[in-house]
C-alpha cells in the first residue's frame, strides 16, 4: 500500500519478467496530489502493469548530464563487492508525462520498447530491472518543461524514477540525470537515450568527459591513455574521445567512423580512434554496448 497525496492505491508485488511475459494490464487509478519538494501535482495516475524488467541527420548535444571534474564515486563504499557476479537487481519507477488533460505522452507500448531495449543493454553485466506499476503524470508544466520537472521531482529511497517523455519541446536535451542519481528523464524513442541516463544513474561519464573541443580547445584525456584514471569517464577501457556533437566534420554518423584530427588531446594528438559505438558517447544511432569495466562500475555504484 502506497499513499500519493489523498489517495492509497494498492500495487501488486513484482515479479520478474521472462522474455515471452505478456504484460497484465490492471486498473488506472486517479490519485489526489502528488508532493513535490517545490509543489504539489495534481492529475498523478497509476497504471499497474504487472511487469519486471528483470533486470537523430544533425546531431546536437543530447544529454544535460552535468559531470563534476572528478570521479565522485571514488570515495563512496561500494554496494558490491568487485568481480562479484550474482544478479543485481535494482527497482525503477517509469512515469509517463503528459499534458494535464491526459493528451500527447508517450504511449505504453513506446515504454516498453524503451525499458526493453535497457534491460538488453544492462543484461550483459547481470544487471535486471524490476517494478510493479507505470505510472502517469499529468501535468503540462511538467510535459512542456523536463528539466523542471525533474528537478522538482522527489526521489525515492528505494529505486530510480524515469520520466518518459514522447517529445521535448524546449531546447535539444533529450536525457538528463544525476551521477549518480535516483532520478532522471529521457525521451523514450530517442538513441538509446534511456539506457545512456540509467549508466549516467549509476556513476558512468560521458566518454567525452572534460572535452572542450567545441570552443576549439582539446579535451583533457590523453589518446595514449596515460591519464585514463584521472580524466576522461575514469575508465581505462574506453577510448579517449571527444564530443562527436559538437564538431561539424570528420564525423560519419552513417558509417560510425570518426576522422577529425582537429580536436587533439593537451599533447596534440588526434583522437582517431574514438568510439562512437559506446553507449555513454555523443555517438547517436551509433550507440550499442558497454564495455566490460562500465559494467563493474555500474554494478559497485
Amino acid at each position: 500500500m502506497r499513499q500519493y497525496g489523498n489517495t492509497q492505491v494498492t500495487l501488486s508485488p513484482p515479479s520478474l519478467l521472462s522474455s515471452s511475459f505478456k504484460p497484465l494490464q490492471l486498473p488506472v487509478f486517479q490519485t489526489g496530489f502528488f508532493k513535490t519538494k517545490k509543489r504539489n501535482f495534481a492529475g498523478f495516475k497509476i497504471l499497474c502493469i504487472l511487469c519486471l524488467f528483470p533486470y537523430s541527420t544533425i546531431f546536437s548535444q543530447e544529454c544535460g548530464t552535468i559531470a563534476p571534474t572528478y570521479d565522485i564515486l571514488s570515495g563512496y563504499p561500494s554496494q558490491k563487492k568487485t568481480g562479484n557476479d550474482g544478479p543485481y537487481y535494482i527497482k525503477i519507477y517509469p512515469v509517463i508525462v503528459r499534458e494535464t488533460n491526459g493528451s500527447d505522452g508517450a504511449t505504453e507500448a513506446q515504454v516498453l520498447n524503451a525499458l526493453e531495449e535497457m534491460k538488453n543493454d544492462f543484461k550483459a553485466f547481470n544487471i535486471f530491472f524490476y517494478t510493479a506499476c507505470i505510472r502517469y503524470w499529468d501535468d503540462s508544466d511538467a510535459y512542456l518543461d523536463p528539466e523542471t520537472a525533474l528537478a522538482n521531482y522527489d526521489e525515492l529511497e528505494d529505486g530510480i524514477s524515469l520520466l518518459l517523455y514522447d517529445q521535448i519541446l524546449t531546447g535539444n536535451i533529450v536525457g538528463k540525470s544525476g551521477i549518480p542519481g535516483r532520478k532522471l528523464f529521457a525521451k523514450v524513442e530517442s538513441t538509446k537515450t534511456l539506457t545512456h541516463e540509467m549508466g549516467h544513474a549509476l556513476g558512468l561519464y560521458h566518454t567525452h568527459n572534460g572535452s572542450s573541443c567545441a570552443n576549439g580547445g582539446s579535451a583533457n584525456e590523453l589518446v595514449d591513455e596515460s591519464n585514463c584514471t584521472t580524466a576522461g569517464d575514469y575508465i581505462c577501457e574506453t577510448k579517449a574521445a571527444p564530443d562527436f556533437a559538437a564538431l561539424t566534420t570528420g564525423v560519419n554518423y552513417g558509417a560510425c567512423t570518426y576522422t577529425n584530427t582537429t580536436c587533439v588531446d593537451p599533447s596534440g594528438h588526434p583522437y582517431v580512434n574514438a568510439d562512437m559505438k559506446n553507449i555513454m558517447s555523443y555517438g547517436s544511432i551509433c550507440r550499442d554496448y558497454f564495455v566490460s569495466e562500465q559494467g563493474e562500475k555500474m554494478r559497485n555504484t
